[in-house]
């Protein structure tokens, strides 16, 4: 499934671009936190250069029968030649109405394969507008930054520049995508509801803008990872991933929209988790050990389930 899905848009990327066939690629991966297809079930794709579409695409029925792709995919863009200067938007929707755009300005680059990832993530949930298609200039994906300004985009619910140094990526590699080799049902997942089932709620510090809490150890678990999620409550307009105890947010342990965890035992979180909880936005933080069966959640590592091109989907 995902090496079908990536060798077509590879091709079109090609046509989009109007290139040759070369080993300097830029290679988009898409995923998202959120539950699907209960938060999403659809997700488009644009590419611009030069302040034009050269490239627009969707993939429906996430999560069902007949989807237009499986979690996370990935889409590859050549040109004529590297340096070339291109905008990537990829937005999530659900029931035919935008929730998430996230942008990213960069160029391609030259004789390698750069991984570029755009998530599409719970934090960043009510950034995306309806564009009104009867105007010309409207963009044929739909859809706008409803949140921030011009040449910014939405990271960890902070509005960040849009640009990106393409030589601060990384080389392309299956398993930083799909949490093995790439194939489906090979590799492996995170079961965020069985996870999370045990995670207790933690305590918050707020200081100074530093949202951070204590991580309190498990009697035997002493210096174990740990994981942590945002669980949403029914109210919520997202939830997550559901479970018998109930519908959690898994956060990625080492990412800017995630977590870090310090040699002091603070585990420090994007500043919006905290803006949210204090406006009341029905979400609490939880922590877990991580242990067997359930490694550590990182960016690397999808979540399992019907959408997901990992194992136990």
């Amino acid at each position: 499934m995902r090496s079908a899905l990536r060798a077509a848009a590879a091709v079109i990327g090609l046509i989009a671009l109007g290139g040759c066939s070369s080993p300097s690629e830029l290679m988009i991966a898409v995923h998202t936190d959120l539950g699907v297809p209960d938060d999403i079930d659809l997700v488009k794709i644009a590419v611009f250069r030069g302040g034009r579409e050269k490239f627009v695409d969707e993939y429906p029925n996430l999560g069902s029968e007949g989807a237009g792709a499986r979690l996370p995919f990935t889409l590859g863009l050549v040109a004529e030649a590297p340096g070339v200067e291109v905008h990537v938007r990829a937005s999530a929707w659900s029931k035919g109405l935008p929730r998430i755009v996230r942008d990213a300005v960069t160029t391609i680059p030259s004789e390698r394969v750069a991984l570029l990832h755009l998530p599409l993530h719970f934090l960043c949930d009510g950034s995306a507008r309806r564009v009104d298609r009867a105007d010309l200039d409207a963009p044929l994906d739909g859809v706008e930054n409803a949140r921030c300004g011009e040449g910014e985009t939405c990271v960890a619910g902070a509005c960040v520049a849009a640009q990106v140094d393409s030589s601060t990526l990384a080389d392309y590699a299956p398993e930083d995508v799909f949490g093995g080799s790439g194939g489906q049902g090979g590799s492996a997942c995170f079961d965020v509801a069985r996870c999370f089932a045990a995670a207790r709620e933690v305590s918050l510090l707020d200081a100074g803008g530093d949202c951070s809490f204590v991580s309190v150890q498990e009697p035997g678990s002493a210096g174990q990872p740990v994981n942590v999620a945002l669980k949403t409550t029914p109210q919520s307009e997202a939830r997550g991933i559901c479970g018998e105890r109930g519908c959690f947010v898994a956060l990625d342990a080492g990412s800017e929209a995630g977590f870090d965890e310090g040699a002091d035992g603070v585990v420090r979180l994007p500043p919006a988790v905290c803006g949210q909880m204090a406006a009341g936005k029905g979400i609490e933080v939880v922590s877990q050990p991580a242990g067997e069966g359930c490694p550590q959640k990182v960016q690397a590592l999808p979540t399992c389930g019907p959408w997901s091109v990992a194992g136990g989907g």
